[in-house]
């Protein structure tokens, strides 16, 4: 099986490994026709973190985003967050809002 996962949008990725195998070593149901000639294959390793605010903050502070597109992306983002997340992203967007004034 193969593991499917959905990260939130902004999310970040650092790379944490990276490996060879050849793509018979990653055929584990044997599915592969016996006359394909494996090829060679990188695994990159992920770890996955949701850096919105700090990424946002750093933009801001360097005046790399167009007026009213900090308020733009962090609607956004709030709007992105389920009804129990919802509060807690609001309060964090104002805070981040009240630092960059």
């Amino acid at each position: 099986g193969v593991d499917d996962v959905l990260f939130p949008l902004g999310a970040l990725f650092r790379v944490v490994g990276v490996s060879r195998a050849s793509s018979s070593d990653l055929d584990l149901q044997g599915t592969g026709a016996a006359s394909d000639a494996p090829w060679p294959v990188t695994i990159l390793e992920l770890a996955a973190s949701d850096r919105i605010l700090e990424s946002l903050e750093a933009l801001e502070r360097r005046s790399e985003l167009r007026p009213g597109e900090l308020e733009l992306r962090l609607a956004d983002w709030t709007d992105g967050a389920s009804r129990a997340e919802r509060p807690a992203r609001l309060l964090a967007s104002g805070e981040l809002l009240a630092r960059c004034a």
